[in-house]
């Protein structure tokens, strides 16, 4: 009887193991199955990026390593491995950026990082939605794929040229500068009393003065607008090299939507 009780035991620990060891494993199995995936892709343009090394998120920001974003939207980029600071200019855009330095600098003016540059696995990693705003790219974020989606328009206009932006329709087509005044009167149409324009001219590689739209005589749809700009005479503006119009989002976020050559 007692050889019957320890028998009775023996498979019962036996099966009692099993049926744990089972659910364990599966346990495990559907956890692994279905843990996230952590890649995240970059589409510029249609385009997906391809990077030697994954982004990643911190403090909900996209990190990006810092030489390959900025050639992709056409900056010169340089390292400086003494300071550590990365340095990227062109298009009218000078950025300074500076490791877990959470200041950067965008043109001479002060910025505040909600994640900072960082090396990681001894590789440079900067804020990719930072970068791309400054050269006036529209950056969005779909969690559902993981993707950031940029947006980024590096095509120039002539005056008079019809530009397009989603339901945004508008052309530049004369542009005023007096120098004895003092002020500047960029004149055209547009297709909406809604939405206004932020005009910038640049007078040097990243000096500005700029101006916002004002739309008026609405005639079959569409609308005459003006930006005027009244400057200081002792800027010596004599010419304007270069203009680019820019948009406020709907998440109050400034992005460019073209570039105009005056001349």
């Amino acid at each position: 009887m007692r050889v019957l009780c320890n028998k009775v035991k023996r498979i019962f620990i036996f099966l009692l193991v099993f049926i744990l060891s089972a659910g364990i494993g599966t346990n495990i199995s559907t956890a692994e199955s279905s843990a996230p995936n952590d890649e995240i892709k970059v589409v510029l343009n249609g385009e997906v990026l391809k990077f030697d090394v994954n982004p990643y998120i911190k403090n909900s920001r996209t990190l990006v390593p810092f030489r390959k974003i900025f050639e992709a939207f056409g900056l010169d980029v340089e390292w400086n491995p003494t300071t550590k600071r990365v340095f990227a200019n062109g298009k009218n855009t000078e950025i300074t950026l500076k490791i877990n330095d959470p200041v950067a600098y965008l043109n001479s003016e002060e910025k505040t990082l909600d994640a900072p540059p960082e090396i990681k696995d001894s590789r440079t990693f900067v804020p990719l939605r930072f970068i791309g705003e400054s050269v006036g790219a529209e950056v969005i974020w779909d969690s559902a794929t993981r993707t950031v989606n940029i947006t980024y328009s590096q095509e120039h206009y002539s005056l008079g040229q019809s530009v397009t932006y989603k339901d945004l329709k508008f052309e530049l087509d004369k542009l005023d500068l007096n120098t004895e005044e003092g002020s500047l009167k960029a004149t055209g149409k547009i297709n909406t009393d809604k939405q206004k324009l932020f005009i910038y001219f640049y007078y040097s590689n990243t000096e500005y003065v700029f101006a916002n739209s004002d739309a008026f005589d609405e005639k079959d749809g569409v609308f005459s607008f003006e930006a005027n700009s009244v400057f200081l005479k002792s800027l010596g503006i004599k010419k304007i090299d270069n203009i680019q119009v820019k948009i406020l989002t709907e998440d109050n976020s400034l992005i460019k939507i073209c570039e105009y050559q005056p001349y």
